[in-house]
C-alpha cells in the first residue's frame, strides 16, 4: 500500500508530464518515471527514493519560466521535503549557463556528472535506475531500427556511449552493493557491441 505522499508524487508527475512522450514514439513519458521508481524499489530503495524517481525530471522538463520553476520548487519542498527537492535538483541538467546562454549537449552532461558526484545517496540510486532504463530502451530500439535511430538524438553513438560509461563510473563506487550497477554496466557493454566501439 502506497502512502499519501507517494500517491501525491505520482499525481504530480502525471499532471506535469501529461503531454510528453518518450523519444520517437507515442509511449506516455510517465511510464518511464514509473519504471524508474519500480527499479529503485526493486533495488531496496526507500519511499523517498521512489518519490525522487517519480519526480526526477519534473524540474528539468516541465518548468516553462523562472517564475514557474520557483513555484514548482516551493511545491516540491512543501509536499515532499527539502531532501527530496535537493535530490531532484541534483538530477536535473541545466539548459543554460549563468549568463543565460544555452548550453551545448556535452556541457550539460559535464555539469550533470559533476552534480552527481556530490549528490545524495537517494539521487545516486535514482540516477542508476534512470540511466539503466534509458539505455536498455535505447539498445532495444537500436537493435530494432539500426542506424536511423540516431536521428532522434542530439548526440551520436560515440558521445552517447561516453556519457553512459562515465555515468556508470561515477555511480559504481556510490552504490557498491546495487544490482542496478551490474545491469547498467551490462547495457553499456551491449551498446559498445551494437555501435562497434
Amino acid at each position: 500500500m502506497y502512502s499519501p505522499r507517494f500517491e501525491a508524487a505520482l499525481q504530480l508527475a502525471s499532471t506535469r508530464h501529461q503531454d510528453q512522450r518518450r523519444k520517437g514514439g507515442q509511449i506516455p513519458y510517465v511510464t518511464h518515471l514509473m519504471h524508474v521508481s519500480w527499479l529503485v524499489a526493486q533495488d531496496g530503495g526507500s519511499e523517498d527514493e521512489m518519490i525522487v524517481a517519480l519526480l526526477h525530471d519534473v524540474i528539468e522538463d516541465t518548468a516553462k519560466s523562472p517564475e514557474e520553476l520557483e513555484r514548482l520548487r516551493g511545491t516540491l519542498a512543501q509536499q515532499f521535503g527539502a531532501d527530496v527537492l535537493a535530490a531532484i535538483e541534483s538530477l536535473s541538467e541545466p539548459k543554460r549557463d549563468g549568463g543565460g546562454k544555452r548550453l551545448a549537449w556535452r556541457a550539460r552532461k559535464d555539469v550533470y556528472l559533476s552534480q552527481l558526484e556530490r549528490a545524495s545517496p537517494w539521487a545516486h540510486r535514482v540516477a542508476a535506475a534512470d540511466k539503466l532504463h534509458n539505455l536498455a530502451t535505447l539498445n532495444e530500439d537500436l537493435e530494432r531500427m539500426g542506424e536511423p535511430l540516431w536521428q532522434r538524438f542530439t548526440a551520436g553513438p560515440t558521445e552517447t556511449l561516453w556519457f553512459y560509461q562515465r555515468a556508470a563510473e561515477v555511480l559504481a563506487p556510490k552504490l557498491p552493493e546495487s544490482r542496478l550497477i551490474l545491469s547498467l554496466r551490462a547495457e553499456v557493454e551491449r551498446l559498445t557491441k551494437l555501435t562497434g566501439s
